[in-house]
């Protein structure tokens, strides 16, 4: 069909694609933006990128885990909330 642009999108699904696109310098579409559109969209909407997960956790330096305070007490028993 030569949907060229959509089999791009299609791959950059995959994260160790789109970050080679990146660095190639010819960023994935965004939306069905393409070239250097697509590069400003997806600084400015980062949360879209495939790794986001990743690049978040970077990016504070932890994992932000919930816990029921049950689980939490099980795990961490001396801790202040978990006393009374």
């Amino acid at each position: 069909m030569g949907m060229k642009v959509a089999a791009v999108a299609l791959l950059c699904e995959d994260a160790r694609v789109w970050r080679s696109m990146m660095q190639a310098g010819s960023p994935c579409p965004y939306k069905g933006k393409i070239g250097e559109e697509a590069k400003v969209a997806w600084e400015q909407n980062p949360e879209d990128r495939p790794d986001w997960d990743e690049v978040k956790k970077e990016l504070t330096g932890y994992e932000i885990k919930a816990y029921r305070k049950g689980d939490f007490c099980k795990k961490y028993p001396k801790h202040k909330i978990c006393s009374g």
